[in-house]
Parts: structure tokens; C-alpha cells; sequence
């Protein structure tokens, strides 16, 4: 017949293991949402860095339009209400730029919002939650009113 205070014991170390692996399991589940989270975070990093690279670049095609405009090698219309070939061109990549903008906004926001905080639309830095302005660049944030 087994000593009751082995019996004791061995139903507490049978508690403290299920205990123990109930907890290793749910660590288990919080390590795998982390991991999916930062992986998610770093796609829409990514997402970010190549909207604002698609940006820019069409801003060098704004300026190089510019150029060619200034020089005469690209005709512009003034008697045209659209500004003839140039100003189409013009208004075309400034459109394009603008969208580029809203996207950047939206995982700029998105970002933000799974970082818990707000970052700042123009240049991507954290902000306080009661900032009108970033600190970082001067940019007019949105107000949460």
C-alpha cells in the first residue's frame, strides 16, 4: 500500500505538470501571434517603402517634364484649356502622385495603429497622440476629433 504522502505528492507534481503545459501552450500561442504580427508589420513596412520609392519616382518625372517644358523640347499649348500635351502629362503624374499619397496614408495609419500609437503621414516617425504637428519634420498631423 502506498504512503499517502506519496500519493499526495505525486497528484501535485501531476497538477504542477498540467499546469506547467497548459502555460508552455499558451506561451506557445503568444509567441506564434507575435511572430505572424512583426510579420505583418514588416510587409506593410515594406509595402511603405516601396509606395513612397514609386512616389518619388514619379515626382523625378514631374521635374523632368518641367525641364523639358522649360527648354522647349516638350510643346505646351497655352491656348489649349488643358495645356496642350504638357499640361496633360503634368496633371496626369500630379494625379498619380496623389494616389500614391492616400496609399501612403492608409498603411502610414495602418502601422501606426498596430504599433499603438499614430506615426506621422510625411515622414513615417512616431508621434504623441496630442500632437497638432510631428516633431520630426513640422508636418500637420490630423486632428482625432
Amino acid at each position: 500500500m502506498m504512503d499517502m504522502s506519496i500519493k499526495k505528492l505525486l497528484r501535485e507534481v501531476g497538477r504542477t505538470a498540467s499546469f506547467a503545459a497548459d502555460e508552455a501552450k499558451s506561451a506557445m500561442g503568444n509567441a506564434g501571434k507575435a511572430v505572424s504580427n512583426t510579420a505583418d508589420l514588416a510587409k506593410a513596412n515594406l509595402q511603405l517603402l516601396n509606395l513612397r520609392a514609386d512616389q518619388e519616382d514619379i515626382f523625378a518625372e514631374i521635374g523632368k517634364t518641367m525641364y523639358l517644358l522649360n527648354s522647349g523640347a516638350l510643346k505646351n499649348d497655352a491656348a489649349q484649356e488643358d495645356g496642350g500635351e504638357a499640361g496633360l502629362k503634368i496633371n496626369r503624374l500630379l494625379m498619380k502622385a496623389a494616389e500614391k499619397q492616400s496609399e501612403i496614408d492608409y498603411y502610414t495609419e495602418k502601422l501606426a495603429q498596430r504599433k499603438g500609437g499614430r506615426s506621422c503621414p510625411a515622414c513615417g516617425k512616431k508621434c504623441r497622440e496630442d500632437d497638432a504637428f510631428c516633431p520630426s519634420c513640422g508636418q500637420k498631423l490630423k486632428s482625432e476629433d
